[in-house]
């Protein structure tokens, strides 16, 4: 019991509380169950269906960690403990920027992150089919040049801040002291309504073209002009689709679904044989809920699922 309450003092926040809990649920497990740790809600939102699709007979129970430190941290915590080497556990983090994670015991994305499953062409068709009703497949191809064009401009434009918050973490995996970076909030007015009106171009991003920029941005200095040059050439030769941060992605991806909607329903619109209505409202904090079924999946997400449930 020592070494248990020891572990617990060395242990961090929502490591402990999800911890607490899964010994709470875990007692009344009758071997039915299968305890999954997400790193946030929206990995939730974006995981459910499909452990459920994959792993039926079985009850799922989730528990929201709040990060990936603490996904591993409740990981630490469960695997140390002989009483509970028999619980059905999947764990679940996206890879960011981070070296790859090679314990099986854990799920990885092998795009940065959930929400870069959001912008998948498969994905992108999908909802041209059924939210938009678009079944004529010149018009969805048609559509899917413009979503194309727009995103690929769009990854141009945020290469510099993606290679920089890349630097980050690579200091943070080298074990320098550096602070969590808040960017969803330093992003959030910078990145948001990218898409001009008429479908035409991407605003210019201006606060996020040069390193200064980015540095005031995150009011941090810590990056050196050597190391940001090499992974912005780096950066530069990757699938930035995959490799890109996720939730600045699944910004552009609210903001063209939003004014495609506006200019797909324009009679005079020049995209499609003829214009196209949908009565959806597309916006950040429902997104991933509402786009979740038509999302990738990933065969090692299936084969994951599936070795836990076996």
């Amino acid at each position: 019991m020592s070494s248990l309450l020891d572990t617990l003092k060395e242990a961090k926040g929502n490591s402990v509380v999800a911890y607490t809990e899964f010994i709470l649920k875990y007692s009344k497990d009758n071997g039915q169950m299968i305890h999954c740790f997400f790193e946030g809600n929206d990995d939730f939102k974006y995981y459910q269906s499909r452990i459920e699709g994959n792993a039926p007979a079985f009850r799922i129970m989730d528990y929201i960690c709040q990060g990936k430190d603490k996904v591993i941290g409740v990981y630490t915590l469960i695997k140390n403990q002989e009483a509970y080497r028999n619980a059905r556990t999947a764990f679940f983090i996206d890879k960011d920027f981070d070296p790859q994670n090679t314990n099986n015991d854990f799920y990885e994305t092998p795009y940065h992150s959930v929400e870069n499953f959001y912008t998948d062409s498969d994905t992108i068709r999908k909802i041209l089919r059924i939210d938009f009703n678009i079944r004529d497949e010149d018009d969805i191809e048609s559509c899917l040049r413009v979503f194309d064009r727009l995103f690929n401009e769009f990854n141009l434009k945020v290469l510099n801040v993606n290679s920089w918050l890349a630097c980050y973490a690579d200091k943070r995996n080298n074990g320098m002291a550096m602070g969590r970076l808040n960017i969803n909030n330093a992003v959030k007015d910078v990145i948001t309504k990218v898409v001009l009106p008429d479908l035409s171009s991407i605003i210019p991003l201006e606060e996020v073209q040069t390193k200064e920029g980015i540095d005031a941005l995150f009011n941090n200095n810590d990056i050196t002009e050597e190391e940001y040059s090499i992974k912005v050439n780096h950066f530069s030769q990757v699938d930035m689709p995959k490799v890109f941060r996720g939730k600045i992605a699944i910004k552009f991806l609210v903001n063209f679904l939003d004014r495609f909607k506006t200019q797909i329903g324009n009679r005079d619109q020049t995209i499609c044989k003829k214009h196209y209505s949908c009565k959806l409202r597309f916006e950040d904090s429902t997104i991933m809920t509402q786009l979740n079924s038509y999302a990738l999946t990933t065969e090692c997400l299936r084969v994951y699922i599936q070795r836990i449930a076996a």
